[in-house]
């Protein structure tokens, strides 16, 4: 999705746009806060990094929202067998059988 919206991006502001993919273990975000705030860099993430570990940075402190380009359902499923029917179900589950 990212990529369709930065084509047509750049087609109306007339200059490429790269999406950059990161598996180097730094959020995007962080990537984004520490760079120049020129306008020229944007990001979509949640505020935690895929490192697992928390950001620096507050997005809602520390961005501005500019577009919402879409909104995704989430959904968790367990096996039928499984004895968790809810989500508070499923967590305690995970809790007891946390390393297993």
């Amino acid at each position: 999705m990212a990529r369709e919206f930065a084509q047509a991006l750049a087609g109306s502001l007339g200059q490429p746009i790269t999406v950059e993919n990161r598996q180097d273990g730094v959020a995007p975000g962080e990537v984004v806060a520490k760079s120049q705030p020129d306008g020229l860099r944007s990001w979509s993430t949640t505020t935690r990094s895929g490192s697992g570990r928390w950001s620096a940075y507050d997005a809602v402190r520390d961005f501005a929202p500019i577009v919402e380009l879409a909104r995704t359902p989430n959904v968790v499923v367990v096996s039928a067998d499984s004895p968790a029917r809810t989500i508070v179900e499923l967590i305690a589950l995970a809790k007891v059988k946390r390393g297993a």
